[in-house]
């Protein structure tokens, strides 16, 4: 019994049938899992990049805190007494020391201060100060200008500090710039004026003025 064949199209396809599409509710079913995946993925991004934060900041707290036990520790290993100065000294909120230095004694301040408002982690801020380096014959006066302390040391050296942290700014020998010898062991010291700094250099008067 011969059955009857479906008549084709010339295209070779039965008629009544075409390829299908995507229906509307699969593409949305589609666009909402790769929306759920896209936010899973943004939360791992987010908390690895939270997570690196983090550890960078634990790290830089570390580092500091090396760095102030390390400072500290040659503070104490190089404390000196001095007959006008005692080497060790604390009242109940700062700690002074005098130390060794290479051209002389220096005094050595650590104050324990309130971390400022806002600051995470609480506690307090160390903050340390250090006076400039008296050798043992210098005897010429200081002078303080825009916060910066100038003096002349024993061996002819125009010295400049931060006045409100004693960092060292400057170390420089006057001879340098005046081809003589300045007069580091008389009292003559440092003179400012109009944003000048005058030192005495032999018969000479040597003028600085910040670039």
């Amino acid at each position: 019994m011969n059955r009857p064949r479906p008549h084709l199209s010339s295209a070779g396809r039965a008629p009544g049938r075409s390829h299908a599409g995507f229906t509307l509710v699969e593409v949305l079913v589609a666009m909402t899992i790769m929306a759920i995946i896209a936010v899973m993925c943004w939360q791992g991004v987010d908390g690895i990049v939270r997570a690196r934060n983090a550890s960078q900041h634990r790290l830089e707290q570390v580092l500091r805190l090396n760095t102030v036990i390390a400072q500290w520790e040659q503070d104490l290993a190089n404390l000196q007494e001095s007959p006008a100065v005692p080497g060790f000294a604390f009242d109940g909120g700062t700690v002074r020391m005098t130390r060794r230095a290479d051209k002389g004694l220096q005094v050595v301040t650590w104050s324990l201060m309130p971390a400022p408002e806002g600051s995470a982690g609480g506690g307090g801020v160390w903050l340390r100060w250090a006076g400039p380096v008296g050798d043992g014959v210098h005897y010429g006066s200081v002078s303080t200008a825009d916060g910066v302390v100038y003096t002349l040391d024993s061996l002819g050296c125009l010295d400049a500090f931060d006045a409100s942290t004693g960092v060292p700014l400057l170390h420089r020998p006057v001879s340098v710039d005046s081809g003589q010898l300045a007069a580091g062991l008389t009292s003559s010291g440092v003179a400012i004026a109009r944003h000048t700094v005058y030192v005495e250099a032999g018969n000479a008067v040597v003028a600085y003025r910040a670039a």
